[in-house]
């Protein structure tokens, strides 16, 4: 008998993988009826005290949450029209660790995410978001990507 989902959490971080990821996600949401959770993670680092001491203007956290929410929001609202129900969260942290928790607060049976982030095919030093996120998942991980170009 095949899984019908009925929670999908969708993590972005405004990329086009991001972008390609949600509106997988809506298209899965749409058929299986599922409920949608889109969220947006501020990486830790941008937090970092001794980082932010050293900087001659301080960075002001709710001005970047802020603007991330609306980000977030005018990125949904396309389907939001659509019907699809849709909520929306701007966190901070670590990026994978967020989202497994979130994944876990919310009971998603599946998590539709961009192959490559913001940071772009080289996945940074602990490997990528995607990668983290799929080995510590409580439920199925689908990561979609840019289709790639044939040069044959």
């Amino acid at each position: 008998m095949p899984k019908i989902h009925q929670h999908i959490l969708v993590p972005v971080d405004f990329s086009n993988h991001a972008t390609l990821a949600l509106e997988e996600a809506a298209d899965l949401a749409h058929k299986y009826q599922a409920d949608l959770t889109v969220v947006y993670v501020i990486p830790q680092a941008i937090f970092h005290p001794d980082w932010a001491a050293d900087m001659e203007d301080a960075i002001d956290v709710s001005d970047i949450t802020e603007e991330a929410k609306k980000v977030l929001t005018d990125m949904v609202a396309p389907y939001r029209q659509e019907g699809l129900s849709i909520t929306e969260h701007v966190l901070s942290g670590g990026p994978y660790i967020e989202i497994v928790r979130m994944a876990n607060r919310i009971k998603a049976d599946l998590i539709v995410m961009g192959a490559h982030g913001e940071a772009g095919a080289k996945p940074v030093l602990m490997g990528s978001v995607a990668e983290q996120v799929m080995r510590e998942a409580p439920c199925s991980v689908l990561t979609v990507r840019e289709p790639v170009v044939s040069i044959v």
